[in-house]
């Protein structure tokens, strides 16, 4: 499927895909698989001015830091999608980097 979207050139749905992925990761507690696929989808969001992508890689890439005990890396990536979905005026995004915000501290 990855292979397919990317020679259509669908980057939306690219990243849809990586970020599903990058969650079911999560899910399982493959970690690094979970990260890489999060990284991938930020790079695709970036590139194609996807910021509502952008911050929920950013919040799950805080979850999985989260659950890895890496809190001062959680917090930068909250404090990111925090940035972006403010900018976005996204209330049920922000509610989830708030969310995510509680559990760190």
């Amino acid at each position: 499927a990855y292979t397919a979207l990317q020679s259509i050139d669908a980057p939306e749905a690219l990243t849809d895909c990586l970020l599903g992925w990058g969650q079911a990761c999560l899910e399982q507690n493959d970690y690094e698989q979970a990260e890489k696929l999060l990284l991938e989808g930020c790079v695709v969001a970036e590139r194609t001015a996807n910021p509502v992508a952008l911050g929920r890689a950013k919040t799950m890439l805080a979850k999985s830091a989260r659950q890895q005990a890496q809190y001062e890396q959680a917090e930068r990536w909250l404090m990111e999608s925090y940035q972006l979905r403010t900018e976005l005026n996204d209330p049920r995004g922000l509610a989830e980097v708030v969310y995510g915000q509680v559990q760190v501290a």
